[in-house]
């Protein structure tokens, strides 16, 4: 069974944050310790859901053995970019099928680096 992890995009301050806990309240949100470096000390960080896009961890790891989530952008032995999609890589479909995903590395995801879909 896989590990069940997210990861978030906050859309208006564009920058990727680790998900702690997912709140489906009244008004439902992310919140995400971000560590200060100026404080030294870890900052609750809470983004409201309409401000965020939810990114799944797949249970997979690259080449370099990092984590691999939903919307990442895949570089293959081949140069190509891929984004990932969670259903083609637990389900064998898509463009991942014939591609080994050990051999692949992160080279970035579709909200910080779109610029790589366009390679």
């Amino acid at each position: 069974m896989r590990e069940i992890k997210f990861r978030a995009w906050d859309k208006e301050k564009k920058k990727m944050l680790p998900v702690e806990e997912i709140s489906f309240s009244r008004f439902p949100y992310i919140s995400s310790y971000i560590y200060d470096r100026k404080k030294d000390m870890r900052i609750l960080y809470e983004v409201e859901f309409e401000n965020i896009e939810l990114m799944q961890y797949t249970g997979r790891k690259d080449k370099n053995n990092k984590e691999i989530y939903e919307g990442y952008i895949m570089l293959t032995p081949g140069g190509q970019y891929l984004p990932v999609v969670l259903d083609d890589l637990i389900y064998g479909d898509g463009k991942f099928h014939a591609i080994d995903i050990k051999n692949c590395e992160i080279a970035g995801s579709i909200y910080e680096n779109p610029e790589l879909m366009e390679k």
